[in-house]
């Protein structure tokens, strides 16, 4: 068994950038655990492979429920403003999880079009994927939850998910996007995916893990208007993003925290 640490989970925000403007029109939730005592630590460090699957799960929503709690309390002072929050695999794969979802949207009164739900291409298996869609997929989209295909280009592309799957947003990984200065091949992918973006049904697609300015000049002369990476802003506390974006948003308490033992 692993080590058993006292942690404590807090909700950072990473801001979503329109390329042309530089302004915020969204964030991604990440999640950051520490030890008592400051040490950040990641899952890997404290959760036993035997425990991973239904610690993720719970993760997950602790992060999912985090999310409704602040676009509840921000609602009125920034409306349409949306997050995004990523699906593990196992939170694709339980029953259970559209229909908390939708309660946590009841609870928090919030329209679902607020949240983005991120889902990984590796967590999409192919021979799972017809099973997937009439039953988890439409659900989602019948609620009203906008779906990111997230970290495209990391490996596992396939056309035939963004054939069967109706995603509002594609998130081009950041190994294209490290690249795509210096590696002509790269340019040429990003390219092609922005095409497809916009003649898909104009799919939003945002560039992940932008680092410098020359990665933003050549993004916005192929065509990407949306980005986010530590160029603009790191991922930052709840508090700390209210600070920095709003003025008349009431305080978070707590700052999406919460304390467990692993």
């Amino acid at each position: 068994m692993g080590k058993k640490v006292r942690c404590e989970y807090q909700i950072y925000l990473q801001p979503q950038i329109r390329l042309d403007s530089g302004k915020v029109i969204g964030a991604e939730a990440l999640v950051r655990a520490t030890e008592v005592g400051g040490k950040i630590i990641v899952p890997r460090d404290f959760v036993t492979k035997t425990e991973m699957k239904e610690y993720i799960f719970k993760l997950d929503f602790f992060i999912m429920e985090s999310v409704c709690r602040i676009l509840n309390k921000w609602q009125s002072a920034v409306p349409n403003f949306h997050l995004s929050v990523n699906l593990s695999r196992a939170t694709l794969n339980n029953p259970e999880a559209v229909r908390r979802m939708e309660t946590l949207c009841c609870q928090y009164q919030l329209n679902p079009g607020s949240i983005v739900l991120g889902v990984a291409e590796r967590s999409i298996a192919i021979k799972e994927l017809d099973r997937r869609v009439p039953t988890y997929v439409d659900r989602i989209k019948k609620i009203g939850f906008p779906l990111s295909l997230d970290d495209y280009g990391s490996g596992f592309s396939n056309m035939k998910i963004l054939s069967e799957i109706g995603f509002s947003e594609l998130k081009i990984g950041k190994g294209l996007i490290d690249d795509i200065t210096y590696n002509k091949k790269s340019g040429i992918i990003v390219q092609t995916t922005i095409d497809m973006c916009c003649q898909m049904g104009n799919i939003r697609c945002i560039a992940d893990g932008i680092e410098t300015e020359a990665q933003v000049r050549l993004l916005r002369e192929l065509g990407c208007n949306y980005g986010q990476g530590s160029y603009f802003y790191r991922p930052m506390s709840v508090s700390d993003f209210e600070k920095c974006f709003f003025n008349a948003v009431p305080r978070m308490r707590g700052g999406g925290q919460i304390k467990e033992n692993y």
